[in-house]
C-alpha cells in the first residue's frame, strides 16, 4: 500500500466568616531554575472525606465543608510543588456530592483577595464532578476554596507555575461574560444577552481587556455552562476568532445540568476567542490567567487534534486508537502522545489534553490520568456518572516511551483531544530528551534491522522500524484496552524502541538461493548478539530481498525482507499504512495466531470469517480503515474455545 489516509482536524482550544485551615510541613523541594508550567505526578492534599488519605497525611477526613466558609489549604511544600518561588498551582478540585441532595458552586481562589464572583465547578445533588484549575497562590503558600453549599471536597495537585519565567500570570477569577438575564461582569460588557442561538458562535473579546494585555497569546478560562432552565443537550467548543472551528469538544452538556470546564484557550483575531455553542444555552466566562510568548520554554498551544476516540465509527488525527470499544474496568490504557497531533517527537514535558467520557452506561466512577511507566496516584482526573457526558481539561505529565496513562475505573469510552504541550523545564524543547524507560528483559522482541554482506545499510531505517513499532503497539493499545507486543526497550532515544543493525555474513544471493533464511538470519543475528538477546523472540526487517514470494512470515521469528514486495519502513506512518499493516500482522502470528482449532481458521494461520479482522485471508478485500483484532473474539483473542491458543494468554502480550 503506498497510499495514506490522514484524518486532520483544524482549530484550536488549548486546553484548566470563620476559616478552616489545613498546612502540612514544608518540602525541601527548590523552585530554583525552573521555567514554563511545571508538570509533576498528582498527589492528593485533601480529601475531606471519612477514612480518607492524602500525601502526608494532613487535610484528611475532616468532615463536609461549611456554606460559605473558605476551606484553607496549604500547597507549596506539598506533593513535589517547591516551598518557594510558585506563583500558581495546577490543582483538580473534585465534590463528592453523592451523599446529599445539595445543590451549587465552588470557586478556587488566592488566600487573602475577596471572594470573587466566579465559579470553579458546579456540583447537582447526588454529583460527583471534577475540574482541573490553575489557581494563583495567595498569602502564606495557600489557596482557597469556598463551596456554596456544605459538601465533601477532594483536591490533586498535578502542576506548577515558577514565578518567573513561565509567561503566565495567575490572577484572580473575573467575569467576562455571562448571558443570564441577570448576569454581571467586572466592566459591565458582555452580561444579560440572552441564551446562545444553536450552532451559533459568540466571539467574546479577552486581550487589552480588564487586567489581560493585548499582548497575551492564550488565556485559562472557566467555561460554564448553565443548562438548567432546558432539556438540551450536545457540547461546547471554544477556538480562536479567526479560524475555522475544529472538530474537538471543550465541555459537554446534558439536560438541566449547570457543568464547567476550565481551559487554556488560544487568543485569535482582535484579541477574542471564539465559544460556539450545539443548542440554545446560557454561558458564563471567568478568566484566571493568561500567557504571553517567553519562546520555547513556554506553552505551546495547539490547534485540537484528536489522539483517541474509543466510539464505533469514529475517528482520530492519524488514524490511531480509533473505534476500538469501551475501555476494560479495572485497567488502564497507553495512549501514546508524542509525534502525535502537533506535539513534537521529543523533548515534551507535559501535555494539555481534555479527557471527555461520553454517557457512561454503568454507575459512577473516576478516570486517572498519569505518566505511563508511573504507579496509579490516589488521584482522579474525572468522574463519571451513569447517563452524563463528563470532559475535563488535564495538564498531563508525559511518561516513558512518550505516553500517558488513562484508568477506568469501569468500563467505558474515551475521548482524547490534545490542545497543547509544555517543554521540559528550564530546556530547550530540540534538546531534551525522552523521559527515560529502562530496558525490558524477560519476554520480549528484539527489533533488528539486519543487513545482507554487500548491501549498503539505509541511513535512518532503525528510527523508522522503532516508529513502525510504535504504531503497531498504539494500535494494539486501542484494541485492548492497553496491552500491545512487548519490545526491549533503550533508555531515553527517541521512542524508546531498542533496534539493533546488525550485518549479516551471507549475502542476498546466499539468502535468496536458500529455503530458510531465517535459520540463516537467525544463528549470525545471536552469534554476534550473544547474551544481549537472552530469550528475546526476533523481528528482522531485511534490507534486500529473500527467496519466495512472500511479503512477511512468521516462524521461528518475524521477517519482513523490505525488497520482496517493496514494502520500506517509515518514520511518518500511520495505521495501517507502510509497513504497520504487515508488522501488526506478522506479529499477531508471533504471539500465537491462529490455531488450525479456531472455528474460522483457514488452515495457513489466518482466518476466513471477517474481512476487518487483521489476520483475515478470505475471498473478500480486506476492510483496511477497520481493522481489528479478532472481531468477536471468537477466534484467537478472548475467544472461549477450549484447548485453542488464545493470544490474550502470551507472555509477549502485555502493557510494558
Amino acid at each position: 500500500m503506498t497510499a495514506r489516509r490522514r484524518r486532520a482536524i483544524a482549530g484550536l482550544v488549548v486546553a484548566l466568616s470563620s476559616v478552616v485551615v489545613l498546612s502540612s510541613p514544608a518540602s525541601p523541594v527548590s523552585a530554583a531554575g525552573e521555567t514554563g508550567l511545571v508538570s509533576i505526578d498528582p498527589a492528593r492534599l485533601l480529601d475531606t472525606r471519612s477514612g480518607s488519605t492524602t500525601i502526608d497525611g494532613t487535610g484528611s477526613g475532616g468532615g463536609p465543608t461549611e456554606a460559605g466558609v473558605p476551606v484553607v489549604v496549604d500547597v507549596v511544600g506539598r506533593g513535589g510543588v517547591p516551598a518557594d518561588g510558585v506563583s500558581a498551582v495546577v490543582v483538580n478540585v473534585t465534590v463528592d456530592n453523592s451523599a446529599t441532595a445539595n445543590a451549587g458552586y465552588v470557586t478556587v481562589y488566592p488566600t487573602g483577595d475577596p471572594t470573587p464572583l466566579a465559579s470553579s465547578l458546579n456540583f447537582a445533588a447526588g454529583a460527583v464532578v471534577a475540574n482541573e484549575v490553575i489557581a494563583k497562590v495567595g498569602a502564606n503558600g495557600t489557596i482557597s476554596i469556598v463551596t456554596q453549599l456544605p459538601t465533601q471536597l477532594v483536591v490533586d495537585i498535578v502542576g506548577w507555575v515558577p514565578t518567573s519565567g513561565s509567561g503566565y500570570t495567575p490572577s484572580a477569577p473575573r467575569r467576562y461574560l455571562d448571558t443570564r438575564s441577570d448576569g454581571v461582569t467586572f466592566d459591565g460588557v458582555a452580561r444579560s444577552g440572552g441564551s446562545t442561538v444553536a450552532g451559533g458562535v459568540i466571539d467574546l473579546a479577552i486581550a487589552g481587556r480588564g487586567d489581560v494585555p493585548v499582548s497575551a497569546t492564550a488565556v485559562v478560562v472557566n467555561v460554564t455552562v448553565d443548562n438548567s432552565a432546558t432539556m438540551n443537550a450536545g457540547y461546547v467548543t471554544v477556538f480562536p476568532t479567526g479560524t475555522v472551528r475544529p472538530l474537538a469538544s471543550s465541555l459537554n452538556l446534558s439536560p438541566g445540568q449547570v457543568v464547567a470546564n476550565e481551559l487554556v484557550t488560544k487568543v485569535g483575531a482582535g484579541g477574542r476567542i471564539s465559544l460556539f455553542t450545539q443548542p440554545s444555552t446560557h454561558l458564563i466566562v471567568d478568566v484566571v490567567g493568561w500567557f504571553v510568548d517567553v519562546g520555547a520554554g513556554g506553552l505551546h498551544p495547539l490547534a485540537p487534534a484528536r489522539l483517541l476516540d474509543t466510539r464505533a465509527g469514529t475517528s482520530t488525527v492519524d488514524g490511531l486508537q480509533q473505534g476500538a470499544g469501551p475501555t476494560t474496568a479495572g485497567r488502564s490504557l497507553r495512549l501514546p502522545v508524542l509525534g502525535r497531533g502537533g506535539v513534537p517527537p521529543s523533548g515534551v514535558w507535559a501535555v494539555v489534553v481534555n479527557v471527555t467520557v461520553p454517557a457512561s452506561v454503568v454507575g459512577g466512577g473516576f478516570v486517572t490520568v498519569h505518566p505511563n511507566g508511573s504507579t496509579r496516584p490516589n488521584a482522579s482526573s474525572l468522574n463519571t456518572a451513569a447517563g452524563r457526558v463528563v470532559a475535563n481539561e488535564v495538564i498531563a505529565k508525559v511518561g516513558a516511551g512518550g505516553a500517558i496513562r488513562l484508568f477506568t475505573q469501569f468500563g467505558s469510552d474515551l475521548v482524547v483531544d490534545v490542545v497543547g504541550w509544555l517543554p521540559s523545564p528550564g530546556g530547550d524543547a530540540g534538546e531534551v530528551p525522552l523521559p527515560a524507560e529502562p530496558p525490558i528483559s524477560g519476554p520480549r522482541v528484539q527489533a533488528i534491522y539486519a543487513v545482507p554482506a554487500g548491501i549498503a545499510a539505509v541511513e535512518g531505517r532503525e528510527a523508522a522500524i522503532a516508529h513502525e513499532v510504535g504504531v503497531v503497539q498504539a494500535w494494539y493499545d486501542g484494541q485492548t484496552g492497553g496491552r500491545h507486543p512487548v519490545f526491549a526497550r533503550v533508555a531515553g532515544g527517541g521512542s524508546g524502541i531498542s533496534v539493533i543493525r546488525v550485518d549479516l555474513t551471507s549475502t542476498e544471493a546466499a539468502l535468496t538461493a536458500t529455503t530458510d533464511p531465517e535459520a540463516l538470519i537467525d544463528a549470525q543475528v545471536r552469534a554476534q548478539l550473544g547474551a544481549t538477546l537472552d530469550d528475546a523472540s526476533l523481528a528482522v526487517v531485511l534490507e534486500g530481498q529473500t527467496g519466495g514470494s512472500f511479503c512477511g512470515r512468521t516462524g521461528t521469528m518475524v521477517l519482513i525482507p523490505i525488497a520482496n514486495c517493496d514494502i520500506a519502513p517509515s518514520s511518518t506512518s500511520t495505521w495501517p499504512y507502510e509497513m504497520s499493516y504487515l508488522l501488526g500482522h506478522e506479529l499477531t502470528h508471533l504471539l500465537g495466531a491462529v490455531d488450525d482449532c479456531s472455528p474460522h481458521a483457514d488452515g495457513t494461520g489466518h482466518v476466513s470469517d471477517d474481512r476487518r479482522d487483521v489476520l483475515y485471508s478470505g475471498p473478500s478485500a480486506r476492510d483496511w480503515l477497520n481493522l481489528q483484532l479478532d472481531p468477536g473474539h471468537d477466534d484467537y483473542y478472548l475467544h472461549d474455545v477450549p484447548g485453542c491458543a488464545d493470544i490474550a494468554d502470551s507472555p509477549l502480550l502485555d502493557s510494558l
